[in-house]
């Protein structure tokens, strides 16, 4: 009782902070709706990297190497230069690339290109990175003049590599720079997508498989984020508001996500350290929030605890995942727990290292896709498995609850039913009909038992018939039936039990002719006990209508 308890409270808190997360989000974006839109760029085909320069405090010109370039101890306002000796026989498409900075482009001290991160509320002090294309008009000589201004202290002086060519060209440059994160982005929303196919395919009991749908979650909010991270989106969606959403706020869905996954299949073994690290993750999530509002830390300086807790939970997840799921094979577990630790250590070297190769951020993806797939084959399995012992289970139930002999329900369905009753202040009307077959044993010692059942199947058949599928019918003894019906009237029943007994006459099932009494009972139930004295009221008027058939029809034997 407690558990549950505190997962409703879990599931309070976790819902109070995504719905601050979309609210966010939306206010973030509806503010900035006036923004202008970057402009996309259209052309690259070569570097423009080189021949840059600029001017240190003491007027001295210091030429750069080549961009990306960082200049040491620069402030907030910062420019860098190249210069046009011949002037330019064709427009020149560039591409500048801006990490949480405004961005002017001058030729000649001629604007020729400005970005403003615009509205934005006052607590966000920048939005993401982006890319910008510009266009210098052809005839143009002279010297550019590259000038940022910087909304974050550690990004002061930071100059990034600039291109020049054509919209197709620099697509493929995007893909081929972060192809690792795009990959893997799209993965995972085809995973997401499969896992939803799977979902549909399994909730045939109106039963949503819960470890299903938190990982079709994770892998969605996950793959969302590698696609921004890829920056593909920027060949499509100039507002920066938009993609400051995706790159934080969609980010922190993503440990919400991979918490809800763990938690679905956490045992009783580890529930104190899942409990731990909820408020790990909910307070880490928390407190960024509320320090990027009151504009003291912004999330772009803070995710790095986000990213720590990545770490902690896939290893958490990992551990769990060996204890509680059931590995189809040992290559199964082999592929899961190497892609593990691949991710693992090459998360660790990209936390710790500021600059790594490209390759280590291909070798984390490619770890985490084998890890996702094969958690997506692991859950599969379980949920296939799960799936199969439902239906056995159903079966078991089914058989439990119906008289295998008439199709009917069974003693304990009859039970069951009397049993989980719940009055729901509803006042309906319930009549109770109890039927017996008159003579059984003799007919039983007479003609066999074989011909006792037959005559039992023909009764019952006439019952269902004569009630027109109206109520439950109830096998409670060798030949004792119950008909039970709520809100019907009492002409109503005598109806029915008239075609009972034309059916009876006339029924050619058996040769053998039998007859049957019955009696009634109206009751407006409250509780089991109702049933049960309804069912003796019944009885008491079935052997008065015995007694009856005896006096009118004697039974002599056949």
């Amino acid at each position: 009782m407690e558990d549950r308890r505190f997962y409703r409270i879990q599931n309070v808190i976790s819902l109070v902070i995504i719905a601050f997360l979309v609210g966010l989000a939306g206010y973030v974006i509806w503010f900035a709706r006036d923004t202008r839109n970057v402009r996309l760029a259209y052309d690259y085909s070569e570097s423009f990297n080189d021949f840059w320069y600029y001017i240190d405090d003491s007027g001295s010109r210091v030429d750069i190497e080549t961009l990306p370039y960082e200049i040491p101890d620069s402030p907030e306002v910062q420019s860098i230069f190249h210069d046009i000796v011949i002037p330019l026989e064709q427009d020149l498409y560039l591409d500048f690339y801006s990490h949480h900075q405004d961005l002017e482009i001058s030729v000649n001290d001629q604007l020729i290109y400005s970005y403003s991160s615009g509205p934005k509320p006052s607590w966000l002090a920048s939005y993401r990175s982006i890319h910008h294309f510009v266009k210098i008009p052809k005839g143009m000589s002279g010297t550019i003049e590259y000038k940022v201004k910087s909304q974050i202290s550690s990004h002061r002086g930071e100059f990034h590599a600039v291109v020049s060519g054509d919209r197709l060209s620099l697509s493929w440059m995007i893909i081929q720079e972060r192809f690792g994160k795009l990959f893997l982005g799209f993965v995972l929303v085809l995973m997401s997508v499969v896992l939803v196919g799977m979902i549909l395919s399994f909730t045939s009991r109106e039963v949503v498989d819960k470890a299903l749908l938190d990982l079709s979650l994770m892998c969605l909010v996950m793959g969302l984020w590698q696609i921004e991270e890829s920056r593909i989106t920027q060949l499509v969606i100039g507002n920066v508001a938009v993609h400051w959403v995706f790159e934080y706020l969609v980010q922190l869905s993503v440990l919400i996500a991979i918490y809800r996954f763990i938690r679905g299949i956490t045992t009783e073994q580890y529930q104190l350290y899942t409990n731990v690290l909820f408020f790990l993750v909910m307070g880490s999530i928390l407190i960024q929030l509320v320090l990027q509002v009151l504009g003291i830390v912004q999330i772009s300086s803070s995710i790095v605890a986000t990213h720590i807790l990545f770490f902690v939970c896939i290893i958490y997840g990992a551990i769990l995942v060996n204890h509680r799921i059931q590995f189809s094979s040992k290559r199964m577990r082999i592929i899961f727990n190497c892609s593990v630790s691949f991710s693992i250590l090459v998360f660790l070297i990209v936390l710790v290292a500021s600059n790594t190769p490209e390759f280590t951020d291909s070798v984390l993806n490619l770890g985490l896709v084998f890890m996702f797939v094969s958690l997506m084959f692991l859950i599969f399995q379980r949920t296939v498995e799960r799936n199969e012992s439902i239906k056995k289970t159903d079966l078991y139930q089914k058989l439990a609850f119906m008289d295998l002999s008439t199709g009917v329900g069974s003693h304990s369905a009859w039970y069951s039913f009397t049993e989980e009753f719940k009055d729901e202040g509803k006042g309906d009307s319930y009549c109770l009909v109890l039927f017996d077959m008159n003579n059984l044993k003799y007919m039983n010692d007479t003609f066999g038992h074989l011909q006792g059942d037959a005559m039992i199947k023909s009764l019952c058949g006439c019952l269902q018939k004569a009630s027109k599928n109206k109520g439950s019918i109830y096998r409670i003894g060798g030949d004792e039936f119950i008909f039970i019906c709520k809100n019907e009237s009492e002409d109503w029943i005598k109806a029915m039990l008239h075609d009972f007994d034309e059916l009876i006459e006339k029924q050619k099932e058996t040769e053998i002719s039998f007859s049957a009494a019955y009696g009634y009972s109206f009751f407006v139930p409250h509780d089991k006990n109702d049933f049960y004295e309804a069912q003796n009221k019944a009885d008491s008027q079935m052997y008065r209508m015995k007694r009856e058939m005896k006096i009118k029809k004697p039974f002599n034997g056949l």
